[in-house]
């Protein structure tokens, strides 16, 4: 091909024009169809870690950059569920799925703040001064106010003026040490959240099962026959635990049953509805149990083997009017040695395998229940018969040794002065039902926050030890075996007094705040 010199200078003004164009900005755009971007995580660190802001605890996995060097501060970028979580499977609630905003919040306190007495502002200082000032203030009131020996002269080492509330959400290591850094000082008003939350859960179940804890676990929801949701809303409340409601629904033809004052987002995917009047709950609770013994629809093999139903009671306890033998109303308050069991020479408890005996537990239950008919249950609670018959009819029907019902409650049912009677007469009823220790069944308080359990297991409250049963601390011979006074009645313990004496003690040593 020969190129002449008119052609020559007319490819030359079209390059010269064409490179004038791009140098103006008439460039085509970039065609990014064939390019890759880069992997937003490729290079963040990877951190597990759980949902604080429920008892579920969804695993959550938190990503972060920053290579770890003096002049580099790692910083949280990406939250996500955890798939390989055993409860939340990857799963996230609004809460948990927003936890990046709660971080990079402006409110968020991220430094200690001192308020004088006396002022409206408060003052940023640094954690060296909040520590050593927080440390001050602490070793002065300990030292003004320690007492080593009571008026016996007997050694006691306790530290009253000053208390702690321990946290519901952090570790049980964390829970360890705040439990020693209190105890080793000599404090005794040391609570925390559960004070709140479930103490009547605790009051209840402790003298019932020996634990005040929730009996299963969320998964093991998925293994039940009936569900039935009381005092709670866990498919607002605990949306991510609630998955294991509805596969046992799904997977398992469950019956889902919703017992509440409001037609709530539970009962809105429930299989069965009613209402009741709040505040009513132990009434129809043992009008269930009425239902089940005056029908023989108890698993009888189970609560012979595993109750105290086949127990015989001393011949001086009764019930009357509403009040317990060994009542003295001149201070208010009970004598129990009756309410105990008839003994033999050995010091066991008599027993009736046949359960004929009337001074049998389960027939004296049988007695102090049969005024809870349906009718009364009606007037008492608002329940439609019809719906309170089909609750216990369905009920009933777990009590055959291969099926299961679960109870499902939260803050509804322990919220109320007679909290622990309510928690305490559903116990029984799951008892009757043989639903405690099999798998599906079972009596779970769904808690509020992550770790309410572990802190309440170690000990953060006043009335409890490391590892040990809330009873045991009310015996005076000892931690060796549990006094005679704990029998089939059970006790509600009078946390809101505990609280409210706990905070008058911090509020007279109140000279100043720090933040």
């Amino acid at each position: 091909m020969t190129l002449g010199r008119r052609q020559f200078l007319r490819a030359g003004g079209t390059c010269v024009a064409g490179a004038s164009a791009l140098a103006l900005g008439f460039a085509p755009p970039k065609a990014y169809a064939g390019d890759s971007r880069q992997y937003k995580l490729l290079r963040a660190k990877e951190t597990r870690n759980n949902c604080t802001y429920c008892s579920v605890g969804c695993g959550i996995l938190m990503y972060s950059l920053g290579d770890g060097a003096k002049n580099a501060k790692p910083n949280i970028f990406h939250i996500e569920g955890d798939p390989d979580h055993p409860v939340s499977r990857g799963s996230l609630c609004p809460k948990g799925a927003g936890l990046v905003d709660f971080i990079h919040s402006a409110g968020r306190l991220q430094y200690p703040e001192y308020r004088a007495p006396g002022s409206k502002e408060w003052k940023r200082i640094s954690w060296d001064e909040a520590t050593t000032r927080i440390a001050r203030l602490l070793k002065d009131d300990r030292d003004k106010n320690f007492i080593e020996r009571n008026e016996k002269g007997e050694l006691v080492n306790r530290w009253l003026s000053s208390g702690m509330l321990a946290s519901s959400a952090a570790s049980n290591e964390t829970g360890l040490l705040d439990f020693k850094f209190a105890r080793s000082l000599g404090m005794l008003a040391l609570d925390c959240q559960a004070r709140l939350c479930h103490a009547p859960t605790v009051s209840a179940l402790a003298p019932t099962f020996g634990r005040g804890a929730m009996t299963n676990n969320w998964v093991d929801i998925k293994n039940a026959n009936v569900v039935l949701i009381m005092g709670g809303n866990p498919a607002e409340a605990h949306p991510v635990g609630f998955k294991w409601v509805m596969e046992a629904k799904i997977r398992n033809g469950a019956k889902v049953l919703v017992v509440d004052p409001r037609f709530n987002r539970s009962a809105a995917v429930a299989d069965f509805y009613t209402p009741i009047r709040a505040g009513s709950d132990a009434a129809f609770m043992l009008g269930v149990a009425n239902y089940l013994l005056s029908h023989d629809k108890i698993q009888h093999e189970y609560v012979k083997a595993y109750t105290n139903a086949a127990l015989i009671v001393r011949e001086d306890y009764s019930f009357d009017e509403g009040l317990f033998s060994g009542y003295d109303a001149a201070n208010r308050t009970y004598d129990k040695s009756s309410w105990t069991y008839e003994r033999d020479e050995k010091g066991f408890a008599l027993q009736d395998p046949t359960l004929q005996n009337p001074r049998c537990v389960i027939n004296l239950l049988r007695k102090h229940v049969e005024r809870y008919t349906p009718e009364m249950v009606t007037q008492l609670c608002g329940t439609p018969v019809k719906d309170f018959l089909y609750v216990c009819e369905t009920l009933a029907s777990t009590s055959a040794p291969d099926l299961t019902s679960t109870f499902l409650f939260a803050l509804g049912w322990t919220h109320h002065t007679s909290g622990s009677q309510v928690i305490r007469s559903a116990a029984m009823v799951q008892l009757l039902l043989g639903n405690i220790g099999m798998a599906g069944g079972g009596m779970n308080a769904l808690r509020g926050h992550s770790n309410i359990q572990g802190y309440t297991d170690l000990g953060l409250l006043s009335l409890r030890l490391p590892g040990l049963p809330e009873p045991a601390l009310r015996q005076t011979a000892g931690y060796g075996h549990l006094s005679e006074g704990y029998h089939a009645c059970g006790g509600c313990a009078r946390t809101g007094e505990l609280l409210s004496q706990h905070a008058e003690i911090l509020c007279q040593h109140d000279e100043d705040a720090v933040g």
